[in-house]
């Protein structure tokens, strides 16, 4: 029963904003068709005093509407003239930008390659960075046990300085690829990809028998032939 009396309540409510409503769409509408009447009034009135100015202008009742059609045609003309003209420019405007859009999409396309080969190159150096490094750790471990050996010291030491040469040209190649590749993310400018640079090849590993051009370590020879 409460739910029920709450659900009266409400609808009596919605009755009266309903009835509000109604009320104010009823007064617009007197107010409205008053001001119609008013309107048409001054209608008639304005439309009184335009024929007076006319007999008093031409001496009779001219078609206004066919006057401002026959003056608006000369008016259309010269627009559609403008038209034309605007629209030969906008073409020739557009026909412009597009070359421009096309070279500069074959210019984007050929950093693009340039950009690709100096990563392809800039690859193929630090792989063969890598490679030299261990070769170079290998011989380093070989020569070690070799000094005791073969007695080649100055030879081997000859080696390890010619592949630490061959190591940093490497490195300054990656460097300079490096740097390449900064400037091809950075700037629009053109820049000639390198070439791929084939490093030297390493030095052939130490025989393993005893050398014949140094003196030997620690006299095991002398040694030998005393006994």
């Amino acid at each position: 029963m409460d739910r029920l009396k709450r659900r009266v309540q409400q609808l009596q409510a919605e009755k009266d904003v309903e009835k509000d409503r109604l009320l104010q769409a009823q007064q617009q509408r007197s107010r409205l068709i008053r001001e119609n009447k008013e309107m048409s009034a001054r209608l008639q009135e304005m439309e009184k005093q335009c024929n007076e100015l006319m007999m008093l202008k031409y001496g009779r009742l001219v078609d206004v509407e066919a006057l401002h059609t026959m003056s608006g045609h000369k008016k259309l003309d010269k627009l559609k003239e403008e038209k034309l003209l605007l629209e030969a420019d906008h073409a020739k405007e557009l026909k412009r930008w597009k070359a421009k859009v096309e070279e500069a999409r074959r210019a984007l396309w050929e950093v693009t390659e340039q950009n690709t080969e100096v990563l392809r190159s800039t690859v193929h150096l630090m792989e063969q960075r890598k490679e030299l490094q261990i070769k170079l750790s290998s011989r380093q471990k070989d020569m070690v046990k070799q000094q005791f050996q073969d007695g080649r010291r100055l030879e081997d030491q000859e080696d390890i300085q010619k592949l630490q040469e061959l190591v940093q040209a490497q490195e300054q190649q990656a460097q300079a690829l490096l740097k390449r590749i900064d400037l091809l993310s950075s700037k629009d400018g053109y820049v000639l990809p390198p070439e791929h640079t084939r490093l030297p090849p390493l030095p052939p590993a130490h025989d393993p028998q005893p050398s014949t051009r140094g003196r030997p370590f620690g006299g095991h020879e002398d040694r030998r032939g005393a006994d």
